[in-house]
């Protein structure tokens, strides 16, 4: 009787490591293992795992147009911004919303250095007490919620409705998905567990984070003095310089997002093979995203932006209409999934969104509604967040500030939530991809298989 096994994944993603190593830059030398010709099963194997592109000086570019169309709204930010400053009249009447946006600066400061610091605490918390961090704050949101609504029930007015029914959603949800519970925290700490084995995706966020801290400190005053305009041109120039901010922040996202799928799927499936440093393959697959991926990036936050800006600004009544004629494609292009997807094959977001919507579990209920339910939490110390800050604002600054202050705390906290959260879509991705190509087993990571729960 033949003693011979049937080839792992880990043997398909070895083969595949082994055959180009010879050119690998980051790769240290190994010794040769001879010309031995690979089973047929292991090289169908090995087409199916995500190839580690950093080992490559790839010189292409994705949807290449689109990172010229960010460009040049960028360049006409910036030149409006300085023009605005050197010929905005002071010689009338200042207005109201100038004044307030104006005098709020060390508020929203205040509110940035806060944030930050909520932040540095939810991270160390994870990282310290993550399953019973996880429970309490399963607890502790609507009770949050609650005395949110209680404290800002005067400058609210109608809009004290949203948190009440973002309280009772929480409720329903999280005991419809009782169940799914202890998987999503199993997934969360795989995520914190990938997040210490690639410690310098922290580098990454900082590094976002301090370009868009930088770049708000610019747009604030900026966008002041835009009201400064006696022209009639005050509210296209706002409305522009909104539009920019959002997919400034949305690329520089898309940016953290792209480099961090990279770096998981590289740990997902090649981490038995490869013994590049951490720190290495980050710095590599940072630059290999601004080189190859800034289209995909900048089409994708461009999609995110038109498709749900109109659900905040428009009548309810007009944006579910507006959503009932939107065409399932652009629905499926403005998913995060298809960055993720694009990041890990290197393809564009057309084929990655057709891709994205034939992996197996996306429309499978046990491990999608695990990925789900772990997405809630993790968007609950954020939105908690961004909603508290907004309240503190709206009462002595107006809703215009407080609009400002809940997108500063929205995205400082999501520079680390968001990491954390984007490793979680990266991880479900790769299982899905692991999944299909994978007949039976545990595939590259029988973590992950164990979280989501496999094909059970």
């Amino acid at each position: 009787m033949s003693t011979t096994q049937p080839p792992t994944p880990a043997d398909a993603s070895r083969f595949v490591a082994q055959s180009r190593r010879h050119s690998s830059p980051l790769c240290f030398a190994a010794e040769d293992d001879g010309d031995v010709l690979p089973p047929a099963d292991l090289l169908w194997e090995a087409q199916n795992i995500p190839e580690q592109h950093f080992l490559h000086r790839q010189t292409f570019s994705h949807d290449r147009p689109f990172a010229v169309l960010f460009a040049v709204g960028l360049a006409v930010l910036l030149s409006t911004m300085t023009v605005d400053y050197l010929s905005a009249e002071t010689n009338h009447p200042i207005p109201g919303i100038y004044r307030s946006i104006i005098s709020a600066q060390p508020r929203l400061l205040g509110d940035t250095v806060l944030a930050i610091a909520v932040s540095l605490l939810w991270m160390l918390l994870l990282l310290a007490a993550l399953r019973p961090f996880l429970y309490l704050l399963t607890i502790a949101v609507p009770f949050a919620l609650a005395v949110l609504c209680i404290c800002a029930r005067e400058s609210l007015g109608l809009g004290l409705l949203f948190p009440a029914f973002l309280c009772f959603l929480w409720i329903f949800v999280v005991y419809r998905r009782r169940r799914s519970l202890s998987r999503a925290v199993d997934i969360i700490q795989l995520a914190c567990r990938i997040y210490c084995d690639c410690f310098a995706l922290l580098g990454v966020a900082a590094a976002v984070l301090a370009v868009w801290v930088a770049f708000t400190a610019m747009w604030i005053p900026a966008f002041a003095r835009v009201f400064l305009d006696s022209r009639g041109l005050s509210f296209p120039l706002a409305v522009y310089y909104s539009i920019m901010y959002l997919w400034t922040w949305g690329v520089l996202s898309g940016i953290q997002r792209a480099t961090t799928s990279a770096v998981v799927a590289h740990w997902y499936f090649h981490r038995h093979d490869d013994i590049t440093p951490s720190t290495l393959v980050v710095q590599s697959l940072f630059s290999h995203t601004l080189n190859s991926n800034l289209g995909t990036i900048s089409f994708s936050s461009l999609l995110i932006l038109l498709t749900r800006l109109p659900f905040l600004v428009l009548p309810r009544k007009l944006a579910w209409i507006l959503a009932f004629f939107l065409p399932g494609q652009i629905s499926s292009l403005s998913s995060p999934l298809a960055l993720v997807y694009s990041s890990i094959k290197s393809t564009p977001l057309l084929t990655a969104a057709r891709a994205t919507g034939q992996l197996y579990f996306l429309d499978q209920s046990h491990p999608f509604a695990s990925y789900k339910l772990c997405k809630m939490l993790l968007f609950a110390t954020r939105g908690t967040t961004a909603c508290a800050m907004a309240a503190a604002a709206m009462t002595s600054n107006g809703v215009l500030v407080g609009l400002v202050a809940a997108s500063i705390g929205w995205i400082v906290v999501g520079a680390v939530e968001g990491t954390i959260g984007m490793i979680v879509d990266a991880v479900f991705v790769c299982f899905a991809i692991d999944a299909q190509s994978n007949s039976g087993g545990y595939g590259h990571c029988r973590d992950a298989w164990n979280a989501f729960g496999g094909y059970s």
